[in-house]
């Protein structure tokens, strides 16, 4: 009976030592799964920042592509106005000139017709001195 006992006794005490072997195994194991389990959570959070980080950058992205594409467009404009108010100075530089060329034309005949009655006026002028003094000659 005794002899049984103590089998028995030894028997628990070899299940205990195996079970806690694997209550030990088990622990490990959890410890292993919490780590991992760490591991992918914080692989996980600094997937999700970045993935923020890039919509954040992404709407950035857009808005200056947005911001481009209205500074491109003030551009052309401005060119197109730039081009129109060009042309519109050219000619009026061409039409500046034209009526320069006139006035002066025009001051070129009239100093003409000046310069011909100016002549005109000193023949008279001489045309009577001369018959001034002829007439003063004879009144002597």
């Amino acid at each position: 009976d005794w002899d049984r006992l103590e089998k028995r006794v030894s028997q628990a005490e070899a299940s205990a030592g195996k079970h806690k072997r694997n209550v030990k195994r088990l622990k490990d194991e959890l410890a292993d799964t919490k780590r991992a389990a760490a591991a992918d959570i914080s692989r996980l959070k600094d997937q999700v920042a970045a993935a923020q980080v890039s919509a954040h950058t992404r709407a950035d992205v857009e808005h200056l592509q947005t911001q481009l594409a209205g500074a491109q467009e003030a551009l052309r404009v401005a060119r197109m106005e730039g081009r129109r108010k060009n042309t519109a100075m050219k000619s009026l530089g061409n039409r500046l000139e034209e009526e320069m060329a006139h006035q002066r034309m025009n001051a070129a005949v009239e100093d003409g017709v000046l310069k011909s009655k100016l002549e005109e006026s000193e023949k008279k002028l001489f045309t009577a001195r001369n018959s001034l003094s002829r007439k003063d000659s004879i009144i002597r």
